[in-house]
Order: C-alpha cells, then sequence, then structure tokens
C-alpha cells in the first residue's frame, strides 16, 4: 500500500462555447425526470470571450477582489466558455478535470468527445483540450469513479438513443489519466442508464442501480436490481446477486436513478434509499444487502446528498427538510437538520476544506424551467449546523448543472441542459468566504503554503508538511476528489488530520482504517487560524 503526491504537468490545447441568464418562482411539486428527448436548445447563447487573465494562475491561488461582504458570502466570478455542457466531471490525479457527457456542438451524445482542462492555465484556450471519443461508447448519464490503484477513470453504463426510445448501455470504458486516451474494457452484465459508481475497501469498483429499458415505446422503465462488482487487476465484472433489491434500486421514487451510496465506517457501502431505508452492502461473494434498524424520511431523487466526514450525511429532502445521518452509531441515528433556505430541484452540493458545505443552483418548481431558479448559493456550518446565504451566480443551473472543489480550494460550477431551458455550455467559479480579508476590504486573504515534496507510505502512517504564512496553521484536513454528476459526489469526504507543528514543519498520521479513509484521491489543505487554506496537494491513498 502507498501514498503519493501528484503534480500538474503538460500544456493542453481547445474549443470554446457559451450560453446566458433568467430567474423566477414557482412552487414546489412532485419529483420528475425531464425528458432526454428534447435535446435542442431553447435558447441561443451569445458567444463569451475567452477568458483574459492568461498570466494568472488557479494554481498560485488567484482570488479576484469582491464585494466588502466577500468574505461572509463569498463571491462568483466571470461567466466564462466551456468545450460543452458538463455533464460529468472527475479530478484527475495530476489536478486536471475530465468532462464528459455531451458533444461540442451542445447536444446530447456522449459518444463523440471529452474535454480535459488543466486548473492552472486559467481559461485560455491553452488550457483545454478535445478528446474524441474513439470508442464511439455514449457516456451520457453514465457512472464514473476515480480508481486508486492507476489514476485511470471507470466510466460505466451510459445510454443509445434507439429509433423508438432511449436505453442502457453495457458499456464500459477507461480514461487514462496518464496519456489522456480511452480504451473500452469488459461489458457490465446488466445495461445500465443512470448508475453509480462506488470505490470499495479493497480497490474495486461496485455499480448500483441505472436503467435498462426495453425497446419498445411507452412500455415501463425496467432498472437494473442488481449490484456488480469491477476488479481492476482481472478487467472483470462479477455480478452481485445476493444484493438485488427493488426495494433499494427499483421503480419506487425512482430509487434505480443514481442511488445515493458511500463507503461506511464499517468499510463496507451503505446506501440512502429513497424509500426511507437504509442499507448495508457486503460485496462477499454472491453478495448481501442488509437493511439497518432506523430510517429517513423519503427521499427525492434530483436534490443533493452527501458525505461531510467519515460516516456522517447530510441528506437535502423535499419541502427544504434536512437530514443528518450518524452512520458511527449502532443503529445509526437520524436526525432533522435545520432546513435549507430553499427547496433546490437539480442542485448540487460540494464539501469545502474547513468543513462547509456549498449547495448551488436548483429550482422551485417541480420541473427543468427557469422560473423559480436559484441564482443565490447558500453554505451550511457544521459548527452550529445553521444554513446562511452566500453570493449570487450571473446563469441558473438546472438539470445537468454540475459543481466539484478545485485544487485552489474554489469550487467550479457550471452546465444545465440537455434538456433546459437554457444550454448551459459554461461555468462559473465560486470563491467561498476564507478567500477574503475579514476587513471588509474585499481584497484576497494572504494564504499558507505548504510544500509538494511529502511523501507517506500508507494507512496509519506518518506525513511531514514543511509550511510556510503569516499565521500559524489551526487544522489539516484531507477531502476526497470524488467525481460530481447529477446533484450527486459520492467520492467527497472530510477527514480532520491531528498534527504537531514546530513553525515549520507539520506532522501527522493518516487514519488507520478504511472504513475512515477509503483508497482514493485526496485533496491535503493546511488552514490557518483565521480558517484561509492553502492550496490543495493531491494525496493518493491506495491498496
Amino acid at each position: 500500500m502507498s501514498v503519493a503526491l501528484f503534480h500538474a504537468r503538460r500544456p493542453l490545447g481547445v474549443l470554446l462555447l457559451s450560453a446566458a441568464s433568467a430567474a423566477g418562482a414557482n412552487p414546489t411539486g412532485p419529483a420528475t425526470l425531464p425528458s432526454e428527448e428534447d435535446l435542442a436548445p431553447t435558447v441561443a447563447p451569445p458567444s463569451l470571450a475567452p477568458w483574459s487573465w492568461r498570466a494568472t494562475g488557479l494554481r498560485r491561488g488567484f482570488t479576484p477582489p469582491a464585494a466588502p461582504d466577500a468574505a461572509v458570502r463569498g463571491a462568483f466570478g466571470p461567466v466564462q466558455p466551456w468545450p460543452s455542457v458538463p455533464i460529468h466531471w472527475v479530478l484527475t490525479p495530476d489536478g486536471r478535470l475530465l468532462s464528459f457527457g455531451a458533444t461540442s456542438d451542445g447536444r446530447q451524445g456522449g459518444q463523440r468527445d471529452l474535454s480535459v482542462w488543466d486548473p492552472t492555465r486559467g481559461f485560455t484556450p491553452e488550457a483545454f483540450t478535445l478528446l474524441p471519443n474513439t470508442t464511439r461508447v455514449n457516456n451520457f448519464c453514465a457512472g464514473q469513479w476515480l480508481m486508486p490503484d492507476s489514476g485511470d477513470v471507470l466510466i460505466t453504463g451510459g445510454s443509445q438513443n434507439t429509433p423508438l426510445r432511449y436505453q442502457g448501455i453495457a458499456a464500459t470504458t477507461v480514461f487514462r489519466s496518464a496519456g489522456a486516451s480511452l480504451d473500452r474494457v469488459a461489458d457490465l452484465q446488466w445495461r445500465r442508464w443512470y448508475p453509480t459508481a462506488l470505490g470499495t475497501a479493497d480497490g474495486q469498483v461496485l455499480v448500483l442501480g441505472g436503467r435498462v429499458d426495453p425497446a419498445t415505446p411507452g412500455s415501463p422503465a425496467v432498472p437494473a436490481l442488481v449490484p456488480e462488482l469491477y476488479h481492476p487487476a482481472s478487467g472483470t465484472w462479477r455480478a452481485l446477486e445476493g444484493a438485488a433489491s427493488a426495494g433499494a434500486f427499483g421503480l419506487n421514487r425512482s430509487s434505480w436513478y443514481y442511488p445515493r451510496a458511500w463507503l461506511g465506517p464499517q468499510a463496507l457501502p451503505v446506501i440512502a434509499g429513497r424509500n426511507g431505508s437504509l442499507y448495508l452492502l457486503d460485496p462477499a461473494g454472491a453478495g448481501q444487502l442488509t437493511r439497518l434498524a432506523g430510517g429517513l424520511p423519503p427521499q427525492d431523487p434530483f436534490l443533493p446528498a452527501l458525505m461531510t466526514a467519515p460516516g456522517r450525511l447530510l441528506l437535502v429532502g423535499a419541502g427544504r427538510r434536512v437530514s443528518l445521518v450518524d452512520l458511527n452509531t449502532r443503529p445509526p441515528t437520524v436526525q432533522d437538520g435545520a432546513p435549507i433556505s430553499r427547496h433546490r430541484r437539480y442542485g448540487n452540493a460540494t464539501l469545502l476544506p474547513d468543513g462547509q458545505v456549498l449547495v448551488n443552483g436548483g429550482v422551485d418548481a417541480p420541473d427543468n424551467r427557469l422560473e423559480g431558479a436559484h441564482l443565490e448559493a447558500e453554505l451550511w456550518n457544521p459548527a452550529d449546523g445553521q444554513w446562511r446565504p452566500a453570493a449570487s451566480a450571473a446563469l441558473p443551473r438546472l438539470y445537468h448543472g454540475n459543481a466539484i472543489l478545485l485544487p485552489d480550494a474554489t469550487v467550479l460550477t457550471g452546465g444545465g441542459g440537455l434538456p433546459g431551458p437554457l444550454t448551459n455550455a459554461n461555468v462559473e467559479v465560486y470563491y467561498p468566504p476564507y478567500l477574503y480579508r475579514r476587513d471588509g476590504s474585499g481584497l484576497p486573504a494572504e494564504r499558507p503554503l505548504i510544500d509538494t515534496q511529502a511523501i507517506a507510505r500508507g494507512w496509519g502512517e506518518a506525513l511531514e508538511l514543511p509550511w510556510n504564512g503569516p499565521r500559524a496553521i489551526a487544522r489539516l484536513t484531507l477531502i476526497g476528489t470524488g467525481q460530481a454528476t447529477h446533484a450527486f459526489n459520492a467520492g467527497q469526504r472530510l477527514v480532520e488530520l491531528p498534527f504537531s507543528d514546530d513553525g515549520a514543519v507539520l506532522r501527522t498520521r493518516l487514519p488507520a482504517t478504511r472504513g475512515e479513509l477509503p483508497p482514493g484521491f485526496y485533496l491535503l489543505f493546511a488552514l490557518d487560524r483565521d480558517g484561509v487554506p492553502s492550496n490543495g496537494k493531491i494525496v493518493r491513498v491506495a491498496p
């Protein structure tokens, strides 16, 4: 087993597109899935100029000056063009961002191409490359997982547009992070559209849920009820017939739609079922699914959910209800948290280096419309459990909107569309409050620096980090880099690291258990006593 730091490498090259805005209000209604048959944009977006801050590398922690309340609400940067609607995002081991799921001309069709972005080059043309999808697999609404052994991205399932209707597919592809290429590997045993992929404690990849669907128009949806396990070394899939479940992955409340699952404290996957049940999945042998004691309110499939810390879940529900789940107790405990300020169907939740959660985008309406779209974001603070208003974005982020934490501690938000009232081939960077001085000047805070050469060897082993900065370091945190799509990022969790500090070197020890620190890639942040984070360093923890 090993832990190593990865660093950004090589320049990239290419293509830029765009989009526009609006907002309103409408009451909440029942959950419905937007029709994928509506492929064309309903608003013709104007062209956007490329980013002009060419000399400013995000790697150096660039933060734009902002309004005096930026230290409380944060700030959004300007709208920037993106090569396509970013339905899927995965942060790769060298700090670049893989994006796929749509075509570069703004249509559904992930069989066309993928894009790779180097954040250290800003939004210049040189920061992007478009990668031809030589496999011709349509990875629109697939599952994805960054494999800890290789740093490659496993992309599972997707869709095919038959003459009569959309259907799930069994194809599996691998994006090779080091060479930026795409390969076809062994097919799934079940066809899956909208599946969740999740890493296991031993470095395998579990795939849950998704839809199969027959070709006959008007026939009911057919869910994929049997989980499958991918073994990277052999490149083979194993069906877990003993873990098949209509309750966890069936039609009720669209349980097949990106099941919410995480690796729990017992180093086994836990699923928050849409029917209000919590399930524990043991992938040994034929697999076994156990319903845990206790329960949740019924879950809305189109609202965000995330693991805030090992074994602790935050689930945003219908009617602004928030459930806080502690999986570290037996049985798990579930309690109501402070309600979120707005119903945010299709919104995204992103865990930040200080443990706060940004929720952005979404809509009050029961469907994918501009009326009731939310531009103002909000922040949840685990210290008091309260929600506070954050800055407002320029564009609505609705169905197929996305958000992901970047190594410089900002959040990239973007997308929305396919279908939608807007086709947002664009992004906005959110600069959280911790990046600003507390004096109300709106000027960027000076950030601590941690050394990039640190290396550790495994679970429970020591890590030394030389550092410097204007103030003492108060916290050291690890956050799973994760992979984001459809209001869900199964890889994020914040692990607080105890440490000592002699004024020049931080000394810490990684957690000893895989239930607390699963195999995978993490962003390591040092925060000073004002809560200002360093740039994150990508760390690999692998079996």
